[in-house]
């Protein structure tokens, strides 16, 4: 793994509104690396799929704005026009739904639909495209790949409907694969035996993983960094080592002793008070305000980022380990 598949830099998103315009995705940074995950955690609400879907270049709202930088492969998506976009998506970058018929045509057979992704970007005959295409069926793990490109995906299971959607999102074997939840309708066993062969598969690939998710629990299993989003902004990023074992903002405190594998049996768990704000509800100054139990009035103003070792943290009160502790 060496050098940054992705940088973003300042990326914001702007979407209109009843009162005007307002920001649901603000000023949010952070670099990904080849054979890296990087997992964005938070509340619904906070801004996680917004950020993967402008990436994208799919926000798909009239009127939006979008700015700030991220580039890949030395271009920069927010500044490429539509059709060099549509040239890199699927190809250079991919996504993962939480729902796998966002991805999957109901009406089409599996093997058009992966021959289809195959010969959209690349010169290839539909032999050698049905070849890449139980591959990438068989990377996932699906159980008979030459039967299941003839099915349909109402004949198959979410599971397996879950595992095509991720192999279409490989076979192009891009530098950089965003996942928008897309193990949280599954059951327990068959979200383990997803993330172990994504993350298997994007090592051996060197392939660059953005894991969005509100499941702290399963992002600790699978990133190596994570980012903590709250209204929109990014609180604090760091390895997933820092963040989990040495959280400094009173949000992800918060967060991590809502896990119920932190706490001792027979205790209750722990709710931060209160709700996300919608964007239209952010209070000014720093958007958690409301719900710490650490603010002041210099929350009133927004914070900058402080950063120890590569762990930042956007706050004007963040905690020692043995305040989060």
């Amino acid at each position: 793994m060496s050098g940054s598949v992705l940088a973003v830099t300042d990326l914001s998103v702007r979407l209109p509104g009843r009162a005007g315009k307002v920001t649901v995705v603000d000023r949010v940074s952070f670099e990904v690396g080849r054979g890296q995950c990087m997992g964005i955690v938070g509340e619904s609400g906070s801004g996680k799929s917004m950020t993967g879907y402008a990436l994208m270049g799919l926000v798909g709202v009239d009127g939006h704005e979008v700015s700030g930088a991220a580039v890949l492969g030395g271009r920069d998506l927010l500044a490429l026009a539509p059709a060099r976009m549509r040239e890199m998506r699927g190809n250079r970058i991919a996504m993962v739904f939480q729902d796998p018929m966002m991805t999957l045509n109901p009406v089409l057979r599996i093997d058009t639909q992966m021959v289809e992704a195959v010969q959209a970007h690349a010169r290839v005959g539909r032999t050698e495209s049905l070849r890449m295409a139980a591959e990438a069926l068989a990377r996932v793990g699906l159980p008979d790949p030459g039967r299941r490109l003839k099915e349909y995906p109402h004949q198959l299971s979410g599971g397996m409907r879950q595992r095509v959607a991720i192999a279409l999102a490989l076979i192009n074997k891009p530098d950089l694969i965003i996942c928008d939840e897309p193990t949280t309708a599954l059951d327990a066993t068959t979200q383990a035996h997803i993330v172990a062969e994504v993350r298997r598969l994007c090592r051996e690939d060197g392939t660059a993983l953005i894991w969005v998710s509100h499941d702290l629990e399963l992002v600790a299993a699978i990133a190596d960094k994570i980012g903590v989003m709250y209204a929109g902004r990014l609180v604090e990023n760091g390895t997933a080592a820092q963040v989990l074992g040495q959280p400094r903002h009173p949000y992800t405190v918060a967060l991590l002793a809502c896990m119920p594998s932190r706490q001792r049996h027979g205790l209750d768990l722990l709710q931060i008070r209160g709700r996300m704000p919608l964007a239209h509800e952010i209070p000014s100054g720093c958007g958690f305000r409301t719900r710490c139990d650490y603010a002041s009035e210099r929350c009133n103003a927004v914070p900058g980022t402080s950063a120890w070792h590569g762990h930042a943290v956007r706050c004007f009160h963040p905690l020692s380990v043995q305040e989060a502790a």
